[in-house]
């Protein structure tokens, strides 16, 4: 392919910097042809191939949270399809470089919680160890996993300067992120981009993660034994969760909150529903001064209480160390090369971007000589992009040098680096957009290994560290190239002892079962809820409106109401007036309740997607998105209205139907049965009860509305062929134990369900009589109709909704609540 033949968008300027596909003379350099001859060999280009890399992305839910978004959606996950290309060569002298930083940062961290050489000998300035709120004193003595690693894991972003050599930009050693997105990204160009994978020697990532795993599981305390590991996430509201839950998945972790989590006798346990487990591992995605409320932050409801005495006395491993985001702070780059010699004998392989600490007085008199060459960031903390706004510096020096005399220490002044540019797609074709790479490495005996791959970001604006995700940036896969096929498989972990079978999946955490206890209960609710609001808007649209079917829409509408589907009053209005129609038609809409339970769904079923099948958890995020998505569209139209409820019920029962082939019938299937089956007791109770008690004159509207909802109409025209009759419909829809619809069915169901519990609970006290009742109901219920006195039969109904919402609460007493959530313990205090 010549260089016409490349397709870059027309009129494209030549890039200012290092262009990383296109030589200075326009030539294509070597390790890109193959993938630049694939690329300009699609047919009808990428924009197809585009598409179909955004739609696997959202099959697989992978999004990004975005800070302070009320709307309840994610950012969906931005992606380039053309990968950065790293030559063998390159690699080789990033690998070496990477891996010795590491190496000096843990040995950093080892120097400045233990003997502080380096601030006896002069190498760092006290100040910007002891007045950094990163310094944790409560963790000096030694809080690293064994054996003494205080990195167990290492991400750094780097940038290619103009004169084609890699430059360290920052350090993430707190908890680095992006390796699970990484993989994502691999995975999914795989699939949309295979012909490139065939013709260039790309180096695989699998192997690493799968190294990764057995890193941690040496870290472990017990020397013996299956060392329990769990990814401790700030929860569903984290801007990456997506991340915690596929590492969880990934690398067969547990994944816990703060309050799964508890301290006892000096060891860390995961509250289970078998009681406490010990944990030997845990992989934090919290921040450390979010970790222990007992001796960091007072405020923090994300950590777990005695976590640093746990940590410090060695009976569980935290990864990375609890005061390991110490090594982040910008203040610490001008002193790495004197550190290096010092700690390592070595001089630092991969340079760092030039960077002067204002606390030294020379330092500060040089950096505004020239404030248009450089970028002033906080000096103690890890945060990316510039301390000020662009309007203040450069274009407003005076007042930015103003308030960085004030406090001189509080900054550090960063060259400005233009980064090298890499071709990106957009429909014109390609263009060149300054890139920044992330590269992570794990600790392993006797050094440091590195991913052979690592997440590009393309940054919305010039600054390299305002790269971020939750600023809009783009990322792209890293392909490292090798020089024989056989270098393309990286050395995975040694091959395990075989493991002993098991016929169940361990011991349940408590908030898991909890969250599948909600789920069921929360797809019943939808359901129905679903279902009423339908039958009354295909009332509205019928093509025979008769005094038979406005009288159904009025119970409907005293149905909804009593649902809180619809406002009380609005149930109220006469069945055949416009204000009825238009409130039904608008109870879709976005922050009504039926919207409001999509959403809880959806939040559970991400709660809990390290829990579910792939297909089950892709199955209900995408036919949440298309129901919330029609339901939007709908604007008060009947149609799109009952569209949306379609989609809804397909929904509920697409999702019950995969839950119940795909999971183990173990204790989590179980509670989310149990969760179902309780609400759909209480739902179908609560249902009959509402519709008998206006007393309807004559009761056939009342009975073939049960009849439907219960979706029980079928059945009883089999068995009957005949119009209803209060006795027969009673009789399918409260008491028949072979419709699963029923209400005796839902509570002979929950007796089998809590029988089977590894807890050893035991059938649920109650529920035997409970079954009785609603025979007993259901054959009294028949004859009170008749004599028009159903008012008298609603109670008993009531009462067996009543008792089921108790069950649930001795339930969530009994299984969920094992201790209670961690308070604040006083007023926040900075360490």
């Amino acid at each position: 392919m010549t260089q016409t033949e490349l397709p870059f968008a027309p009129g494209l300027p030549p890039s200012a910097g290092y262009d990383e596909m296109v030589t200075g003379r326009g030539i294509i350099r070597r390790h890109w042809r193959a993938v630049v001859a694939e690329l300009g060999s699609i047919p009808g280009g990428l924009a197809e191939r585009v598409d179909r890399a955004r739609r696997h992305f959202d099959e697989d839910g992978v999004t990004y949270t975005i800070y302070g978004d009320q709307s309840g959606r994610d950012r969906p996950w931005s992606f380039d399809p053309v990968p950065l290309v790293l030559s063998a060569g390159d690699w080789a002298h990033l690998e070496a470089g990477v891996a010795q930083r590491a190496q000096l940062l843990d040995a950093v961290l080892a120097d400045l919680y233990g003997p502080q050489r380096l601030i006896a000998e002069r190498v760092l300035p006290p100040g910007i160890v002891f007045g950094n709120p990163e310094f944790l004193r409560s963790c000096r003595g030694g809080v690293a996993p064994s054996p003494g690693r205080w990195l167990p894991v290492y991400a750094v972003d780097l940038a290619r300067s103009a004169d084609g050599r890699w430059t360290v930009l920052a350090d993430r050693c707190q908890s680095p992120a992006g390796a699970g997105y990484a993989l994502q990204n691999r995975r999914v160009l795989a699939r949309t981009l295979p012909e490139g994978f065939r013709t260039s020697l790309v180096r695989r990532l699998p192997p690493f993660f799968a190294r990764w795993q057995a890193a941690l599981q040496r870290f472990a305390p017990r020397p013996s034994g299956y060392p329990r590991a769990v990814l401790l996430t700030p929860g569903r509201l984290s801007e990456s969760y997506f991340e915690h839950a596929f590492l969880a998945s990934e690398m067969a972790l547990d994944l816990a909150e703060g309050a799964d989590l508890t301290m006892r006798d000096g060891h860390v346990y995961l509250k289970t529903l078998a009681g406490l487990q010990p944990v030997d591992v845990i992989l934090r995605r919290v921040d450390s001064a979010f970790c222990d409320p007992l001796e960091l932050r007072s405020d923090s409801v994300l950590g777990t209480v005695g976590l640093v005495a746990a940590a410090r006395a060695g009976t569980v491993a935290v990864a990375n160390a609890i005061g390991s985001g110490l090594a982040e702070m910008p203040a610490l780059l001008p002193f790495l090369p004197r550190a290096a010699r010092l700690l390592l004998g070595q001089d630092l392989a991969l340079p760092t971007v030039p960077t002067h600490w204002l606390g030294r007085g020379a330092d500060l008199a040089a950096a505004p000589a020239d404030t248009d060459r450089y970028v002033f960031r906080p000096a103690l903390h890890g945060e990316t992009g510039s301390a000020f706004d662009e309007a203040d510096t450069p274009a407003e020096p005076p007042d930015a040098i103003a308030r960085l005399r004030r406090n001189p220490r509080g900054y550090v002044a960063q060259h400005r680096l233009l980064p090298s540019s890499a071709p990106c797609w957009t429909p014109e074709g390609l263009v060149p957009r300054p890139v920044v790479l992330r590269l992570f490495a794990i600790a392993e005996e006797g050094g440091y290994a590195v991913m052979p791959g690592g997440l590009a970001r393309i940054p919305p604006g010039e600054d390299p560290l305002g790269a971020t995700f939750q600023h809009g940036s783009i990322s792209k896969d890293v392909w490292v190239l090798a020089q024989e096929r056989r270098d393309i498989v990286v050395a995975g972990p040694a091959r395990p002892a075989p493991a002993e079978i098991r016929r169940s999946s361990g011991n349940l955490p408590s908030r898991v079962a909890d969250d599948l206890f909600w789920l069921g209960r929360y797809v019943e609710r939808l359901d129905m809820d679903a279902r009423l609001l339908r039958a009354a808007l295909r009332r509205l649209v019928s093509a025979d409106p008769g005094p038979r079917h406005t009288a159904e829409l009025g119970l409907l509408a005293h149905l909804l109401g009593r649902a809180a589907v619809i406002p009380l009053d609005l149930a109220g209005t006469p069945p055949d007036g416009g204000h009825l129609a238009e409130g039904l038609a608008n109870a879709v809409d976005a922050g009504r309740p039926l919207d409001l339970l999509l959403a809880d769904v959806h939040r559970l079923g991400g709660a809990l997607r390290d829990r579910l099948a792939e297909d089950t958890w892709q199955t209900l995020a995408h036919l949440v998105g298309n129901a919330r998505h029609t339901a939007t569209r709908a604007a008060g139209d009947v149609d799109q209205a009952i569209a949306a409820l379609d989609q809804i019920v397909r929904l509920t029962t697409a999702f019950v139907g995969l839950m119940s082939e795909t999971m183990t019938r173990g204790d989590g299937w179980r509670f989310h049965q149990i969760g179902r089956r309780l609400e759909r007791g209480i739902q179908t109770s609560r249902l009959i009860a509402n519709a008998l008690a206006p007393s309807p004159d004559p009761p056939d509207v009342a009975l073939r509305l049960i009849l439907e909802l219960a979706q029980s109409l079928i059945t009883y025209r089999s068995r009957y062929m005949a119009a209803v009759d209060a006795g027969p419909v009673l009789d399918l829809a409260v008491a028949d134990l072979g419709n699963p619809r029923a209400v005796a069915y839902q509570l002979a169901d929950i007796r089998v369900l809590i029988g089977g519990l590894s807890t050893g609970a035991g059938p649920a006290d109650g529920t035997d009589d409970l079954t009785t009742d609603a025979r007993r109901v259901a054959a009294g219920l028949p004859d009170a109709v008749r004599d028009n006195g159903v008012s008298a039969a609603v109670g008993p109904l009531l009462e067996i909704c009543e008792r089921l919402m108790k069950l649930s609460d001795t339930l969530t007493r009994d299984h969920f609540t094992l201790v209670p959530r961690p308070h604040m313990l006083g007023p926040h205090r900075r360490t």
